[in-house]
């Protein structure tokens, strides 16, 4: 009740307060706990902003979500409520590229959990790739991170296959 008459003041003196969490598994990576998440945030009139999904810190890596469950989260809680209380579901790129809307990668392999980013005005001439948690992959593509030479071909094919879709896309424009 304290944070709700708090945020009351707030809202009466005129200031919009906006929310940004992280997508944590066991905290709010379903569905359910998202629109909770969004519906209490709404009702106490904070804004929800950016959810993000996780940094890939050391140490973090069991409550990272895979960027496919972060495309099917944004994909079912759009609807739920307005526009203007649903959150942003983005990548925060490691390297710099700055925020991406989770449907935005240049290309995505799901079953090795690579995504190729890029970034056109923010650092134009650069690829950006961030990696789904390795444990949630099937035992196969485990085995193929815990190997040197596999993992480096895994690399080269995702960038084979970013280049090979932003070819065809140049070509179904002309």
């Amino acid at each position: 009740m304290f944070t709700y008459r708090a945020m009351e003041r707030i809202f009466d003196a005129g200031i919009i307060v906006r929310n940004q969490a992280v997508l944590q598994q066991g905290v709010n990576a379903t569905v359910g706990e998202l629109i909770l998440l969004i519906k209490k945030l709404s009702y106490i009139n904070i804004i929800p902003y950016y959810v993000y999904l996780p940094d890939l810190v050391p140490g973090c890596e069991h409550l990272r979500s895979t960027l496919a469950e972060g495309i099917e989260l944004e994909k079912c809680i759009r609807g739920i409520t307005s526009g203007f209380n649903i959150p942003n579901l983005v990548c925060d790129l490691p390297g710099g590229g700055g925020k991406r809307h989770v449907a935005s990668y240049e290309y995505y392999d799901r079953d090795n959990g690579i995504s190729v980013w890029s970034a056109p005005f923010v650092k134009p001439d650069q690829l950006f790739t961030y990696f789904d948690p390795i444990h949630r992959l099937s035992k196969e593509a485990q085995q193929r991170w815990a190997n040197p030479q596999e993992r480096e071909a895994m690399m080269r094919a995702a960038m084979d296959g970013r280049a090979a879709t932003t070819a065809a896309a140049a070509a179904a424009k002309r």
